[in-house]
């Protein structure tokens, strides 16, 4: 036999006896993918972990800059309770500007407009007046400003991000003379340790003055807005606190400039046109090049009762990537028509957003709504300092605004002001057509709460949109093509209507959303994050479908709370990336594509004989069956270890048996009431809020247990009579 067919046969002996030897060349020649896999067996692609890509790398300064050149001689700023006039003293005005406040003069009483080039030009000019006054561009210098929403704030905003210093706001409530707010003033000021410090006036400045000559902290560059004092704090209050005596004298910074004298250079710094022009192009130039681990900004959590609010180091590619990330969400404003001169052909274009701001300035929300606003090349509108169903109704018909942000509190208290009877919500006398876009988040969204906005704002795309002070930007809504907002209406809220008691749907796509039960999801995950429901007790990510705590990983998010407090709440992955992670404290559910789910928060999940139980899913069944608003606690119980109680904003028109039947009937025995009651009787008038209009559980909790011991204590002294 020739030797070539002896190895043949040989070859073939070997491959037929020993399959793992063929089994070993076919995988070397004819390589397979295969799907990588956890020591459970799970594959990747049945994990709750999605990764949604990668972003474009701007500055700050760079994405604003986009609304500056888009929209130069547009509006930035819109303060209705401020006059047209009220800082002629301050703002620098080009040619086009010049002109069109003498048109406002002629039209009468108009609100406080501020231009792109306005506020571009003015927060130069203010840069510079701090830059000769020895603050340092970049690095670490931190401006704290305790004031109030206006035109001031926009002006102050701006200015840091040309400067590349870390802006601090705080609520100008900690002014007030009082021994708890010097005492919390002083636990914020002496981690911030502030080069700037921006107040009112003179007078309120004072309990600064104090706080930092306690702290023995240096005296940074004191700004006020004005140099008289405020009608509500006059000099005829008494001042309680001994006057500040600071380090080593008042020095250079020993009194207040206000920000008209700076910006104009009348706070005795020397500057010339040469000099500032070189300035300013310098900070323009560095501003666009901004570090992307700069310290852009400390925004703090609003904090529980007996906590101080915890800061949070946002860095300046954080808020870079939340600006990339959320370029969908404000949308345009209503549509101009633009004839022609033979008057036949008509065009149609969309304006730049314009834009409802309510919350205060130390709110996390406000200064990145006010930044993304720009870069839309829209207008801000501030109304005041906090929310009101009126005020967002009155800045809706005199601003036209297109843009809002509202909670599910906020929702309810819309509804139950301007819609109709139980079961139904009505429109009724409402002008809401401006508004093409609203943003719903701050807590867990409801099918009903959705479907209230669409009636509420009838032109509106209704949006959920998750963000929390520790950063933003992490999901995107994939629905703004869908059929779930009523944009093509082209109706005003005269006469709408829609069902409300719990004809609806179960799982599954309505209205182009799909749900999980009685639950809108909060989006897929945006370009440069990442997340993962985890399962904290088998310590591994859960399967799709499965709930789990919602971790983040995004460039957005801050690293670490101001201080190291609750450090466990970030780490670092052990994986080759590298990345650092968040535990938001949320229960949520990732599907089959991608789409997560929030459920509610980790701390607000009660065990009821061993099962879990998210309150969240009892809401959402009663508000569906009700048409009102409702939260669940939990209570102790001698056997189970807890239950679900109920409280209601009413009833009605719902019986309390029909109430618990419809829960046991949806969502099984476990989630069966523990107890049901309205806020009546509890002796509420409404839902207790925090500053950033969410329901304060642990409050509602305590008014039930008062109610229940009230209860028990009264039928012991019915027993022993």
């Amino acid at each position: 036999m020739p030797l070539f067919s002896w190895i043949s046969v040989c070859v073939l002996t070997v491959l037929i006896i020993f399959p793992s030897v063929r089994q070993l060349l076919r995988s070397l020649f004819f390589p397979t993918s295969k799907s990588p896999q956890d020591d459970d067996g799970v594959q990747d692609q049945d994990k709750a972990e999605i990764d949604g890509g990668t972003w474009e790398r701007l500055s700050v300064f760079e994405h604003v800059e986009q609304g500056l050149l888009q929209n130069p001689d547009g509006p930035a700023v819109v303060c209705p309770f401020q006059s047209a006039d009220a800082l002629d003293n301050i703002l620098v005005s080009s040619t086009t500007d010049k002109g069109e406040k003498r048109e406002r003069e002629a039209e009468g009483d108009k609100p406080l407009t501020i231009t792109y080039t306005q506020l571009h030009l003015t927060a130069l000019r203010l840069a510079c007046a701090l830059f000769a006054r020895g603050v340092q561009a970049g690095g670490s210098t931190r401006l704290v400003m305790l004031i109030p929403n206006g035109g001031e704030y926009a002006v102050l905003l701006w200015a840091c991000l040309l400067l590349r210093v870390t802006y601090v706001s705080l609520d100008p409530a900690l002014l007030d003379v009082d021994v708890s707010n010097l005492t919390t003033l002083k636990q914020l000021l002496r981690p911030l340790r502030p080069q700037i410090v921006v107040v009112p006036d003179p007078e309120r400045g004072r309990v600064v003055d104090v706080a930092m000559a306690e702290l023995r902290l240096p005296q940074p560059v004191r700004v006020c807005l004005c140099c008289q004092l405020s009608r509500e704090h006059g000099q005829d209050r008494p001042f309680p606190f001994p006057p500040p005596q600071p380090p080593g004298g008042a020095g250079k910074n020993g009194t207040w400039h206000s920000l008209a004298s700076l910006v104009n250079n009348q706070s005795g710094t020397s500057v010339s046109d040469e000099d500032e022009q070189t300035t300013t192009t310098a900070l323009v130039r560095a501003a666009r090049q901004d570090h992307p681990d700069r310290i852009h900004s400390i925004m703090f959590t609003s904090g529980t009762s007996g906590s101080l609010p915890k800061g949070c180091p946002m860095r300046a590619g954080g808020m870079a990537h939340v600006l990339h990330s959320q370029r969908w969400l404000l949308g345009r404003a209503d549509t101009e028509d633009d004839e022609d001169n033979d008057n036949k052909n008509h065009k149609t274009k969309s304006r730049p957003p314009i834009a409802l701001m309510q919350p205060h300035n130390s709110r996390g929300i406000a200064p990145a709504q006010t930044l993304q606003t720009w870069k839309a090349g829209g207008a801000v509108v501030l109304t005041g300092q906090t929310f009101s169903v009126a005020g967002v109704v009155d800045a809706v018909r005199r601003a036209r605004v297109s843009f809002v942000v509202l909670t599910p509190a906020m929702v309810h208290e819309m509804a139950s002001s301007y819609l109709g009877l139980p079961g139904t919500v009505t429109a009724v006398g409402l002008d809401l057509g401006s508004v093409r876009r609203v943003q719903l988040g701050g807590d867990a969204i409801t099918r009903g709460v959705l479907r209230r906005c669409t009636v509420l704002f009838p032109r509106a795309q209704v949006v959920v949109n998750h963000g929390m002070t520790e950063g933003g930007g992490a999901f995107v809504w994939p629905f703004l093509t869908s059929s779930s907002s009523s944009s093509h209406s082209t109706s005003s809220a005269t006469a709408s209507s829609v069902p409300l008691d719990g004809a609806q749907d179960g799982d599954g796509v309505q209205d182009g959303i799909r749900y999980f039960g009685e639950m809108c999801p909060v989006g897929t995950v945006a370009p440069g994050s990442r997340v993962k429901i985890w399962d904290a007790q088998r310590r591994r990510v859960v399967r799709r479908g499965e709930l789990g705590e919602l971790h983040i990983s995004s460039p957005s998010l801050i690293r670490g709370y101001l201080g190291g407090r609750e450090w466990e709440a970030f780490y670092r992955d052990d994986g080759r990336d590298g990345r650092w992670w968040f535990k938001t404290g949320d229960v949520a559910m990732a599907d089959r594509d991608g789409l997560v789910f929030i459920l509610g928060r980790k701390k607000d999940v009660m065990e009821r004989g061993g099962v879990l139980v998210v309150p969240a899913a009892i809401e959402s069944s009663i508000e569906a069956f009700t048409g009102a608003q409702t939260v669940v606690v939990a209570t102790p119980h001698p056997v189970l270890g807890s239950e679900p109680f109920a409280v209601l904003h009413s009833l009605q028109r719902k019986t309390e048996a029909s109430i618990r039947a419809h829960v046991k009937k949806t969502l099984g025995e476990n989630y069966a009431l523990g107890g049901l009651v309205t806020l009546e009787q509890l002796e509420l008038v409404e839902f207790p809020l925090n500053a950033t209009h969410k329901v304060v559980k642990s409050e509602v909790q305590a008014a039930v247990l008062r109610y229940l011991e009230r209860g028990h204590t009264e039928k012991n002294g019915y027993e022993k009579l």
